[in-house]
């Protein structure tokens, strides 16, 4: 499997050069190889990260995750509100302050109120409900999705979903 065959084949005794590539190394058997029929003595040439499942391993696990254009408009949204939030606030803490002629705790109170309000709290909710039904048309045409942010990524490009044939 882990040089892609998905049928048997035939493994034989001939030595390849070293810097060969994985499919090409025929007379060698890799960690999690499945034997379907004969007999055979090896010898072990590397083991844990050594060996090329650990190398894989390896590639995966420093591989980084990049954002969805849905992640980063989120993040612009969340930045954005907070400086309008921000602005808002302060601005009625002056003006409680300066116009109102109430004192500093007053002000400070009616300025965190206010921020407070202007949050949208259900917007990460509505966000999730919105990708969820997009997941539920995805499950009708029996596609399977690990993660929410998928099926933006999916919307985002004309493509053939594959399905299972389920």
């Amino acid at each position: 499997m882990l040089t892609g065959e998905s049928v048997p084949i035939s493994k034989n005794l001939k030595g390849v050069p070293e810097k060969s590539g994985l499919g090409d190394r025929k007379c060698m058997l890799f960690s999690a190889t499945t034997v379907s029929a004969g007999q055979g003595l090896g010898v072990v040439v590397a083991t844990g990260d050594n060996a090329e499942i650990g190398k894989i391993n390896r590639l995966v696990s420093e591989t980084k995750v990049a954002k969805t254009n849905m992640v980063k408009q989120m993040e612009i949204l969340g930045r954005l509100l907070v400086v309008v939030v921000l602005s808002i606030a302060v601005s009625a803490f002056l003006l409680a302050l300066l116009h109102a002629e109430e004192d500093v705790a007053e002000s400070f109170k009616s300025a965190v109120a206010i921020a407070v309000a202007m949050i949208p709290n259900g917007l990460p909710a509505l966000v999730t409900i919105v990708l969820s039904f997009g997941v539920m048309r995805m499950a009708d045409e029996n596609a399977i999705i690990k993660s929410l942010p998928v099926v933006e990524t999916l919307g985002r490009h004309p493509c053939e979903i594959a399905s299972t044939g389920a």
